[in-house]
């Protein structure tokens, strides 16, 4: 018997006290939501960089002086699709140590369609444990221009999740505009930052970072700014025998009998294999019930989950459930992908019985004589029929058996 192999994806969170991950500290967690419409694609008067880059880049060179233990994500807005209402999307979970996320994404994206900024303030939070304390920095260049009241939302969130701040960074905003914006940070305890330039930008985003608790009052910000440069995922030979812990999953895991992923650092990508489609049974580590995590935890494919931090008991249980959870899943899987192929089949069904009945008998007569020809054949009914039909000419273009 084979030893049992089991890959642990771990970041900065304890998950295993024997052979743990870094240990995850109190500091800060914060969310920056990223104003990417049309808008931002411009720059401000009398200068050439856009609004957009002067945010991002701001991002990028502060990102490197975050606390070791200090976790950070991004939501985006209006950068996706023209026109659209709906269009917010986490790009990156809150995780510590990923500034080549971060460089990734902004190499990748920029400002393209309307402002949902209300939409993408409720798809942060939704990233965030609504009863721990938790960070969301909006950087914008206006109103949410989808028809929602920004301080209706301000009074939903201070009321859902009352440990969840949001500070706001508005670019060049008009003082009438900014007043009416200055209702979402005002509601949950944060505050507002008016920024005219470049400088401004960066200094009101490294002043937000330090209220959430991201950066130390020390820190100061690179003068470089980073490039994409993702490393290729490992696999090291660390843990028990059998045993493996990595930052990130390459085709090495595909060998694994069990994957366990940290669903807090979860991010789109971690896995090489398409969204909800894991070759092995996956369980998921949640230090935090946040509907976002576990929605994304649900996408990636997990068919059981455990409640960090890991003990003594649960463990088994969530391998038995996980590999019958992958297992059901396999078979429905199966059995969905030939009632497909009967299905398209069914027309070389009906020619072959059409073929038997012309023959001077009925179309219940055909189709037994049909069902006693695949039984003596020991092929499927619909082979048998494709047989028929290939036979008499019929140039039936699935299959031939000979």
């Amino acid at each position: 018997m084979r030893a049992l192999i089991i890959v642990l994806i771990c970041t900065a969170s304890a998950i295993f006290a024997p052979f743990a991950c870094a240990q995850s500290g109190g500091a800060g967690t914060a969310i920056v939501v990223l104003d990417g419409s049309g808008s931002m694609g411009g720059p401000l008067d009398g200068q050439t960089d856009v609004k957009f880059d002067m945010a991002s880049r701001a991002l990028l060179q502060l990102l490197p002086t975050a606390a070791a233990q200090s976790r950070t994500g991004l939501v985006t807005f209006g950068n996706r699709r023209k026109g659209d209402c709906g269009d917010a999307d986490t790009a990156i979970l809150p995780t510590s140590g990923n500034l080549d996320q971060f460089s990734s994404v902004f190499a990748r994206i920029g400002p393209t369609g309307k402002g949902p900024l209300v939409h993408g303030v409720r798809t942060a939070a939704k990233s965030l444990p609504p009863d721990a304390p938790g960070t969301l920095i909006v950087i914008h260049d206006d109103m949410d221009n989808c028809r929602q009241d920004v301080c209706a939302a301000a009074a939903d969130l201070a009321k859902i999740s009352p440990k969840i701040t949001v500070h706001v960074i508005t670019i060049s905003l008009d003082k009438t505009t900014s007043e009416k914006m200055s209702c979402l940070a005002t509601a949950t305890g944060g505050r507002v930052f008016e920024a005219r330039d470049a400088a401004s930008v960066e200094s009101s985003l490294a002043d937000a970072l330090r209220l959430a608790g991201v950066i130390d009052a020390s820190a100061r910000p690179s003068t470089e700014v980073p490039t994409a440069n993702v490393p290729a995922p490992i696999i090291e030979p660390l843990g028990p025998p059998s045993v493996r812990l990595s930052a990130g999953l390459g085709p090495e895991g595909l060998a694994a009998d069990y994957i366990f992923f940290d669903a807090d650092m979860g991010h789109d990508g971690m896995f090489p294999w398409d969204a909800g489609q894991p070759p092995v049974p996956m369980i998921a580590l949640i230090g935090s019930e946040a509907p976002g995590r576990i929605e994304w935890s649900l996408k990636a494919g997990a068919h059981a989950q455990l409640l960090k931090p890991v003990g003594d008991n649960g463990a088994y249980s969530a391998l038995l459930i996980a590999r019958d959870a992958f297992d059901a899943q396999k078979a429905l899987s199966a059995e969905i992908a030939d009632l497909r192929r009967r299905l398209e089949d069914r027309q070389t069904v009906v020619r072959a019985v059409t073929w038997l009945a012309a023959r001077g008998k009925s179309e219940a007569e055909a189709f037994a004589q049909l069902r006693q020809m695949a039984m003596a054949w020991r092929i499927s009914f619909e082979d048998a029929a494709a047989r028929i039909v290939a036979s008499h000419g019929g140039g039936d273009d699935r299959h031939q058996h000979g």
